[in-house]
């Protein structure tokens, strides 16, 4: 009896059946632990009595600062960068400005860590940025590989506010660089292979 209960239980190679299949079979209430199910309790959720009203609701959001013509170059610059050739620039290769920069960063101002100064693995340009002033600059001219040691005083509106106006000292590992056309490049580029296109006609004053 039980050696054709077990039968019941596989199939024909021998495998076990599921749990859809026996119960299909009417055998479900015959495999061990089948109580278990019986007696679990049912998941009850709570009866759902409708959204809640929104009338009344206010809810300001703040103005859209107006789009400027910089903004439009700088996006489009952006948008150049991710298009440009690029050539990873080889190791113990002095890095120029405008290059792309992989860095490992940690920062110190009189002793003690600076806040979210340390960036693993993070890629970024060689370009000034007001927030660390004369930073990235300092890369002009490292080498690829090179460690080096940046020293700068933090601006007056620097996040941290403790920190602003101090000194601080930055150990960077220059891992890679990599060097593209300059966004001026591209839009020349774009310009000669479509004449009549919009940047030839933006170039010459046309609309």
């Amino acid at each position: 009896m039980n050696s054709h209960s077990d039968s019941g239980r596989t199939g024909k190679n021998g495998s076990p059946r599921s749990i859809g299949e026996l119960q299909g079979m009417g055998r479900l209430h015959s495999v061990p632990g089948e109580q278990a199910f019986r007696s679990a309790v049912s998941l009850k959720l709570p009866a759902v009595q409708g959204a809640p009203s929104l009338e009344g609701i206010e809810v300001t959001l703040p103005t859209p600062a107006r789009v400027s013509e910089g903004d439009i170059v700088e996006r489009f610059d952006e948008l150049c960068r991710t298009v440009a050739p690029r050539r990873d620039r080889e190791a113990g290769e002095a890095v120029a400005a405008g290059d792309e920069v992989l860095l490992d960063v940690i920062g110190y101002s009189s002793g003690k860590l600076i806040p979210f100064s340390i960036r693993l693995d993070w890629w970024t340009q060689a370009a000034p940025n007001p927030m660390l002033p004369g930073f990235f600059e300092a890369l002009v001219g490292a080498r690829v590989g090179e460690a080096l040691s940046v020293e700068l005083t933090l601006p007056s509106d620097y996040p941290v506010e403790r920190l602003r106006g101090a000194r601080a000292r930055f150990g960077v590992e220059l891992q890679a660089a990599r060097r593209g056309d300059s966004p001026a490049v591209v839009r020349g580029r774009a310009s000669g292979a479509h004449p009549a296109g919009p940047l030839s006609r933006a170039a010459s004053g046309g609309v």
